[in-house]
C-alpha cells in the first residue's frame, strides 16, 4: 500500500493519501512518519484521504488492532485533529466502525465524505 504525506505549511496540516490495501506494518509506517518527523510537529492535524484505499478485506479484528496502535500513538498526538475522508459507502461505514473502537482516545477525530468537509472541520479555509 503506497502512501504519500503532503504538508500544507500555510494551513498547518498534513494530508496522507493512501492507496490500495493497508496492513498493520504500513499503518505503523504512516504513524512513525508523522510523529517522528523533524519537518512538522508530531501533533499536527492530519487528513487521511482514503478515497483510493481498498476496504474489501478489512475485518473488525483488524480495525480493533488499528485502534490499539492509534491509542499508543495518541499520547504523542495530543491536541491534534484527525479526519478520515471516505467517499464510498463501504469506506465510510468501515471508518465509522474504527471511529467507534477509538472513541476513548483523546484525539479529536471525524469521518467525512469529502476533502472540503475535512478542511472545513479542521477550521481551515483553503
Amino acid at each position: 500500500m503506497p502512501f504519500k504525506i503532503i504538508h500544507n505549511k500555510q494551513s498547518a496540516y498534513l494530508t496522507v493519501q493512501v492507496e490500495g490495501v493497508i496492513n498493520q506494518e504500513e499503518f505503523v509506517k504512516i504513524l512513525d512518519a508523522i510523529v517522528g518527523s523533524n519537518e512538522y510537529p508530531e501533533n499536527i492535524n492530519v487528513i487521511y484521504d482514503l478515497s483510493n484505499m481498498s476496504f474489501e478485506k478489512i475485518s473488525s479484528d483488524f480495525l480493533y488492532t488499528l485502534s490499539l496502535l492509534a491509542e499508543n500513538y495518541s499520547k504523542q498526538r495530543s491536541g491534534a485533529k484527525t479526519a478520515l475522508v471516505c467517499p464510498a459507502d463501504l469506506q465510510f461505514g468501515t471508518a465509522r466502525e474504527w471511529d467507534a473502537y477509538t472513541d476513548h482516545i483523546p484525539v479529536d477525530k471525524t469521518v467525512v465524505r469529502t476533502m472540503g468537509e475535512a478542511i472545513k472541520w479542521m477550521g481551515n479555509t483553503d
